[in-house]
Parts: structure tokens; sequence; C-alpha cells
């Protein structure tokens, strides 16, 4: 076989594989953009940011542990920034769904500060679970663990195919 066909071959074979790989979300932020220029790797906003994360269909995120989404530090509230964001679906006995969430503060050098978090799972526009996390420690240099459970009846996923997490990070001086 001559070699361009070869390499034809080959470029048609990783194209298709490409092609069946699950696309990775890309979270956004918006809110009290500071730094429109957009200039360096981190994105600067006023109290409050809201990110917003698309999400695997329910169905495939049952199927999984964890899913990671990385690109939160690039995104900072005031100094305070997430770091990596994992969920995972589980399904409860009673035949509700929920959605377990974690993620982690990091506060730059500089002044201590407080953090609420408002973690919403939004389907079609409309919030259909939600939980706050009111005042973290977010002390300068430091990183604090939080996690939520939001708990969403089946009925509510019935046709839905595409969940986004919404966060909204609002940030005190302490």
């Amino acid at each position: 076989m001559p070699t361009h066909r070869i390499l034809a071959a080959t470029a048609l074979a990783f194209l298709l594989l490409q092609s069946m790989r699950p696309a990775t979300a890309q979270t956004t932020a918006i809110q009290g953009l500071t730094d429109p220029d957009g200039s360096g790797d981190v994105r600067l906003f006023k109290s409050p940011m809201i990110l917003e994360i698309p999400l695997e269909p329910f169905d495939d995120l049952l199927q999984k542990k964890w899913v990671t989404m990385d690109d939160m530090p690039g995104y900072q509230c005031e100094g305070v920034s997430l770091q990596q964001v994992r969920v995972r679906a589980t399904r409860q006995r009673n035949g509700s769904l929920g959605l377990r969430v974690k993620t982690d503060t990091y506060t730059i050098p500089g002044r201590d500060k407080w953090a609420d978090l408002l973690f919403e799972l939004v389907m079609d526009g409309e919030v259909i679970a939600s939980d706050l996390i009111q005042n973290v420690d977010a002390e300068e240099k430091t990183r604090r663990h939080v996690s939520r459970y939001l708990e969403v009846p089946s009925s509510e996923l019935v046709g839905q195919e595409k969940p986004v997490l919404k966060i909204t990070v609002t940030v005190t001086e302490d």
C-alpha cells in the first residue's frame, strides 16, 4: 500500500476515535469582570462571581465514580478561587437522585476573607436543587475543603439532557 494511503487511513482513524471521545465541559464565569482584556492566566471578578459548569446527562454521571473539572483556579473572586471541582451522581433507595459536589477554596496572600458558596443544579434554565455554605473561612494562603449534596427528585430529570452546576461565590472582608 502506498505511503500516502497509509497516512490518510491513519489520519481518518484518529479523527474517528477523537469524535467518539466525550467532550470535556468548559466552565464559564460571569458577573463583575475586572480584567476585560483577559491578560494573564487568571480572570479577576468582583463579588459575586458566578461559575457555570456544564455537566454530562445524569444517566452518564450515574455510571461514573467522580467527574473532575480542573479549570477553576483560572477564575478568582476578590482573591478567592475554587480549586478542582468534583461531582458524583448517586441514586437513592427512594428513587431520588443526588449530586455530591466537592471543591476547595484557596485565598491568595493579602487579607483574610469569608466566602459564601451557593451550589445550584440548573435544568433548562430552572434551579431544581440548591444548597448554600455560608462563612467559609478564607484565610490568606490557605485551602478549605467544602462539599455539598444536592438531592433531586427523579421526576425533575425526565427528558433533561444538559444539567448545569452553577456555583455563586460571594466574598466579604474578614
